[in-house]
Order: structure tokens, then C-alpha cells, then sequence
């Protein structure tokens, strides 16, 4: 957490103030925050929760700490572990000044770093500016990379949807909540340096043993939100899934569960299901077919 403060601390803005929702963690962070300097401190609101919400819900934890502002008009959720570029704050004022449209949706590109901070993934430029559908588009068909520690949204559009779509593990609820958010205006980009969003340690996105059921039922749930906007292909929705599924741990127990899962949400025909497992997985046909019998006898 010391480094992101410090990111933070180190704004050539410094025009914002740090709300931080301390999810009553085990880890006593008020050693960290009495040692910044004074000017730095006067900028940060500090609130510890007594009830941990994010093991529960994140996207709830996520909504009470945007409870503790005030009317800023435009919000940024930061995990305590991803860095800011020192000029983000500075690149997003001076986005928002030079724009004659209104502009509910920002992000940064995106890299992404290991516990040592090390680049393991370069940022790859997003367009300047995307209509949400493109934007859905390219995830679904694996050309960029998203998060939530990009992301800048105005108060106005969150407050006008209600907050964030919630998912289980809030699992693609940040892809989803940028859709809801950007339907009208779009979503833009503030080139040059990237943020950096951290692959480490435990978290949710790195847990492939104890969470795999939720995340697949969250992005079944994902599919079923896109498809009350858009229309994409079987084809294109499956390759999103088998990306999915590569994020899981990838034992013969968590594919059978998948496609299992994929057989009871009524999104695929049975007959296109069976296809795929015959191209890609044909050694689990026999068991999959076992499990159905059990689920639907």
C-alpha cells in the first residue's frame, strides 16, 4: 500500500481528494498514513468499517467508500496495491478542459506488474474514443485487457444507474458497470503513461482453486447482461468464456463444471455445446453427458 500512497502523494495535480474505505482489514494501516507530510494528509479522509463487505460483495464495498465523498464530480476507484502515473491526475484535467462534449466514462491504458513491480504485460493503447457495443467487442474477442484502477466515471452517470452492476466476486462487474456507464456518451481515453495494475500476491483475479464456481456463474451472468443489449455470436461469446475458463485452475473438474454450467444457463443450444466439447475437449464428452443425466434427471 506504501507504494500506491506514494504514487498518489506524488501528483504533479494535486487538485483531488483521497477518500480511503478501509475494509476492516487485519492490517493496521495508520502507521503508513501518519507519516506522509502534513500537506499530503490534509487530503485524505480516512474511514474504517467495522464489518469486512468485500469478501461478500465487492461492488457494495466499492459503493460504500464512494458513500464517504462528497460532490466531487468525477470519481476514481484505486485498489491499495496499483500505481498511478504521476501526471494522471494532471492528464485528466486537462482532458476534461480542452472536451466540448459531455463525458461520463475515462481510462488510462493499462499495464500490468508482479509483487516486485516489474512489467509483465505492456500497455496496449486503447482508442482514443469507443462506443460501449466496440468496447464489449474487443473484450469479448480477447484484444485488450481491463480492470477497474483505469477507470474514471463521472458522479452523475453513477448515480444515474444506481451504482455498479453487481456480479458475484464482482467478477466482470467493472466491464459491465463501464457499459452502463458509457451507453450514452461513450468511453474515452487519456493517452500516454499507463496505470499499473498489480498481478499478485491473493486476490480474487489470482485464486484459480476456491472461487471457480462463482466467477463462471458471474460470467454467465455477464453473457446474459451483453445479450439484453447486443447481439454477438455464439461463436464470440464462447471465445469469451474459454478465455474465462483459462483464468481458472484448468483441472478436469473445473471443465466439466463449466460446460455443466454452461449446459443449465440456456444461453447455447445443446447441440452447438456439444460441438465445441467435441473441438476441444472431446476426453470429457462422456463425463459431461454423465453429469447432465445427474443434473436434469
Amino acid at each position: 500500500m506504501n507504494e500506491t500512497l506514494q504514487s498518489i502523494k506524488q501528483q504533479t495535480n494535486s487538485n483531488f481528494k483521497l477518500y480511503i474505505g478501509d475494509d476492516c482489514s487485519p492490517h493496521d494501516i495508520q502507521p503508513l498514513l501518519q507519516n506522509l507530510d502534513t500537506d499530503f494528509k490534509d487530503r485524505i479522509v480516512y474511514h474504517r468499517f467495522d464489518t469486512n463487505m468485500g469478501s461478500v460483495s465487492l461492488t457494495r464495498q466499492w459503493e460504500r467508500c464512494i458513500a464517504l465523498t462528497h460532490d466531487e464530480p468525477y470519481l476514481w476507484l484505486f485498489s491499495d496495491d496499483d500505481i498511478m502515473p504521476p501526471d494522471a491526475i494532471e492528464r485528466f484535467y486537462n482532458f476534461i478542459e480542452k472536451a466540448n462534449t459531455p463525458i461520463d466514462v475515462l481510462r488510462f491504458d493499462l499495464q500490468i506488474v508482479n509483487d516486485d513491480s516489474k512489467i509483465i504485460r505492456n500497455s496496449k493503447a486503447h482508442p482514443p474514443f469507443e462506443k460501449a457495443e466496440n468496447f464489449i467487442f474487443r473484450r469479448l474477442n480477447g484484444e485488450c485487457i481491463s480492470t477497474a484502477c483505469e477507470y474514471i466515471f463521472s458522479r452523475k452517470t453513477y448515480q444515474l444507474n444506481k451504482g455498479f452492476v453487481e456480479f458475484p466476486l464482482a467478477w466482470c462487474s467493472d466491464d459491465a458497470s463501464w457499459v452502463q456507464f458509457g451507453q450514452q456518451t461513450g468511453i474515452y481515453t487519456i493517452g500516454g503513461n499507463p496505470v499499473s495494475w498489480r498481478m499478485g500476491g491473493f486476490n480474487i483475479s489470482s485464486d484459480k482453486n476456491s472461487t471457480y464456481q462463482l466467477k463462471l456463474k458471474a460470467s454467465i451472468l455477464y453473457l446474459r447482461f451483453i445479450e439484453e443489449r447486443y447481439h454477438f455470436s455464439d461463436e464470440l461469446k464462447m471465445k469469451m468464456l474459454y478465455g474465462q475458463l483459462n483464468l481458472l485452475n484448468k483441472s478436469v473438474k473445473v471443465k466439466v463444471n463449466f460446460y455443466k454450467q454452461l449446459f443449465r444457463s440456456g444461453i447455447f443450444s445443446r447441440s452447438f455445446l456439444f460441438k465445441q466439447i467435441n473441438i476441444r475437449n472431446k476426453h470429457l464428452l462422456s463425463r459431461v453427458v454423465n453429469k447432465l443425466k445427474r443434473t436434469f434427471n
